[in-house]
């Protein structure tokens, strides 16, 4: 009796370990199986459209998919310096536009090294190719004012220049962005695509000799510090403007926190008395540009 129990116990263990084997086997299949396959398309992850991320030295808030109305970039860039002390500029870009506020309209700046093998260099300097080489650097202007835009909206006033410019005025340009603290913003974007032209935006490209480089780029709104690069660089644009002939009108119109000559002149007013009645005529002559606006009341 106890030999044949003996067997059976046996043969129960033997069962056991095989369906333990069994089931470790089939285990494994089902495991290797599940690692072989691929994720499916989508799966990857996304870019959270308001998400801060960090970006290399190269990159560019044009190479990401969030170029779609509404898609918001936002990163700073760690390697972007706060201080650059070089006053050796190869090229800069900054465009600002704003329709309240201190700044009314938008300006345009574009400063590099004069290439007499680019073509577009060549276009811009016309006939005088000769005085850009002497020069050695291409300073281009726009600005569009609507400084007066809300009650006359005829006297909004642009103007376009390219002028040449020497090193002096290169390193003045350059000390000029340094003591602005506009660097301070260096490596940030902040960018939602889609909004209209007016709706505030403030971008800065600039590259060194000494490899050093400025990138910026935001909207909806302009940052104080971008409107006091501008006021730190305008005493040298209207030099230059003025060096050179051109109408520095809407430099002067872009910043509504100075007084310019229109506004002074709006002051005159021309009064008279009748000598029996008491009547009074009020005239006042305001001055836009090349443009009169004279205005009277009677009482």
């Amino acid at each position: 009796m106890i030999s044949i129990l003996s067997k059976v116990a046996a043969s129960g263990s033997i069962i056991l370990v095989a369906v333990l084997v069994i089931a470790l086997v089939v285990g494994i299949s089902v495991l290797q199986v599940s690692c072989s396959k691929k994720p499916p398309q989508g799966s990857e992850p996304t870019n959270d459209l308001g998400s801060t991320q960090t970006k290399s030295p190269t990159s560019s808030a044009k190479e990401t998919d969030d170029d779609i109305d509404g898609g918001r970039k936002s990163w700073v860039n760690p390697n972007a310096p706060k201080d650059i002390a070089s006053t050796d500029l190869l090229s800069f870009f900054m465009s600002m536009t704003n329709d309240s506020g201190d700044i009314q309209g938008s300006i345009d700046l574009e400063l590099c090294v004069f290439d007499e093998d680019d073509k577009s260099h060549i276009e811009k300097a016309g006939n005088n190719v000769k005085q850009f080489k002497d020069f050695g650097y291409m300073l281009t202007i726009y600005v569009s004012d609507d400084r007066y835009s809300d009650c006359y909206s005829d006297y909004g006033e642009e103007m376009t220049a390219t002028l040449p410019i020497d090193k002096d005025f290169s390193i003045r340009f350059a000390e000029a962005i340094r003591e602005s603290g506009v660097l301070e913003l260096n490596g940030i974007c902040d960018w939602t695509n889609g909004l209209p032209p007016k709706a505030r935006e403030f971008i800065i490209d600039a590259n060194y000799a000494s490899g050093e480089f400025i990138s910026i780029e935001m909207n909806p709104s302009i940052p104080l510090k971008g409107i006091a690069l501008y006021r730190s660089m305008r005493p040298l644009l209207l030099e230059t403007m003025l060096d050179a002939g051109e109408n520095y009108v809407p430099l002067l119109n872009l910043d509504r926190a100075f007084t310019t000559p229109a506004e002074l002149i709006k002051t005159i007013d021309l009064r008279q008395n009748h000598m029996m009645i008491t009547e009074t005529y009020i005239f006042t002559l305001m001055r836009f540009s090349d443009r009169y606006c004279l205005t009277g009341r009677f009482t």
